[in-house]
């Protein structure tokens, strides 16, 4: 069933690109900082707000909570 279901989905034109959270310039999600201000670029965990850590899988980029232990990852992954 999840595999018909994946055909029903339409694949994203593209993938937007979130902004710094110190300039607001949009940012590639796989930099390290920002271009333009050189903010690290770091996401808060949407269940207990503490700061992810990016962790590699093959090919993957996981965002990691050592706090809930959540595990998330992007649309393209």
């Amino acid at each position: 069933m999840p595999a018909e279901l994946w055909r029903r989905i339409p694949p994203r034109p593209s993938t937007p690109n979130p902004p710094c959270h110190g300039c607001h310039t949009p940012l590639d999600r796989s930099a390290l900082r920002c271009e333009v201000c050189g903010r690290k670029n770091e996401l808060a965990c949407p269940v207990c707000d503490q700061t992810l850590a990016r962790r590699q899988h093959g090919r993957l980029t996981l965002n990691v909570c050592a706090s809930c232990r959540g595990v998330w990852f992007d649309y393209e992954e």
